[in-house]
C-alpha cells in the first residue's frame, strides 16, 4: 500500500498535478501533507484526532492554510513536528471574530487551543506561523483590542509542554499565551509583529 501512495505521487508530480493534501496513519504516526490552497484545517483536526494519545503528529514541509479555529486539549504523550509554514486566513475576519475561543482573561480570545499532558510541540527552525497580522492591524486602526481578534495559539490546561523552534510573524493579535497551565518550558522562538502602517 505504502508503494502504490508513493507511485501515485511520483507520477502526480511528474506531469505537474498538485499534491492531494491526506493524513496518513502508520502505527502511531500520523504524517500530513498539505494541499498548498484552499483549508488545510480539516486534515490538521484528523491528525489531532487520531493522534492524540502515545503517538507523533509530523507535518511536512509545505504551506498549510488555516480557515477555521483549532482546538485540541485532550492530548497525552504526543510529538508534534512542523517543517512547514502555517497561514491563517485574512479574507474571512468575520468567521474569526465569531469563532474565536475565549481564554477568560481579559475577556480575550484565540485561535487555536492547545492543551493536554506531555506534549512537545517542535519547529525544528524551519515551522513558520503567519497570522496575517496587518489586515488585523488595519481593521481595529489603532484603537483598543476586539472582541474576537485572535491570539495565535494558547497553550490552555496543560502540564509538561515544550514549545520549541517556531517562528511567528504577523500575529493577528498576541504571538501566544499560556492560561491554566503549569510546566511550560518555550525555548528558540523568533516573534515578529510589525504594522506597515500609521497604527
Amino acid at each position: 500500500m505504502k508503494l502504490l501512495r508513493t507511485s501515485i505521487l511520483a507520477i502526480c508530480l511528474l506531469l505537474g498535478w498538485r499534491t492531494i493534501a491526506e493524513v496518513v496513519l502508520e502505527g502511531s504516526t500520523c504524517t500530513v501533507t498539505p494541499m498548498g490552497s484552499g483549508d488545510d484545517t480539516p486534515q490538521i483536526k484528523k491528525a489531532f484526532s487520531q493522534c492524540a494519545t502515545n503517538s507523533r503528529i509530523i507535518f511536512q514541509e509545505g504551506t498549510y492554510n488555516i480557515r477555521q479555529v483549532m482546538e485540541f486539549t485532550n492530548l497525552k504523550n504526543v510529538s508534534i513536528d512542523i517543517y512547514g509554514k502555517w497561514v491563517w486566513s485574512a479574507d474571512n475576519l468575520q468567521y474569526w471574530i465569531s469563532n474565536t475561543l475565549p481564554v477568560t482573561y481579559a475577556s480575550l480570545y484565540t485561535g487555536w487551543k492547545l492543551g493536554g499532558t506531555d506534549i512537545a510541540l517542535r519547529g525544528h527552525g524551519k515551522a513558520l506561523f503567519d497570522g496575517n497580522g496587518q489586515v488585523w492591524m488595519d481593521e481595529n486602526r489603532g484603537g483598543s483590542n476586539r472582541k474576537g481578534r485572535p491570539i495565535n495559539l494558547t497553550i490552555w490546561r496543560a502540564t509538561n509542554v515544550l514549545v520549541d523552534g517556531i517562528t511567528w510573524r504577523q500575529s493577528q493579535f498576541w504571538h501566544t499565551f499560556v492560561a491554566y497551565s503549569k510546566n511550560v518550558t518555550m525555548t528558540n522562538l523568533d516573534m515578529s509583529t510589525i504594522s506597515s502602517r500609521g497604527w
